[in-house]
């Protein structure tokens, strides 16, 4: 049995705006995933590796 006083009704417009709109927040999770792996990498990379030198 459904509560009807916390249903939450959209018309047809709010429906086609919700449903057109790009995932701004999947986008921004995606954005701050990238940075941090970018920058994992460069510490691995620079601090950890280049930073022992060649193989002897």
């Amino acid at each position: 049995m459904k509560n009807k006083e916390h249903e939450i009704v959209l018309s047809e417009d709010e429906q086609r705006k919700i449903l057109e709109s790009s995932p701004r927040g999947t986008w921004a999770i995606l954005a701050i995933y990238a940075v941090i792996f970018t920058l994992s990498w460069l510490y691995f990379w620079f601090g950890l590796f280049v930073n022992h030198g060649p193989v002897k």
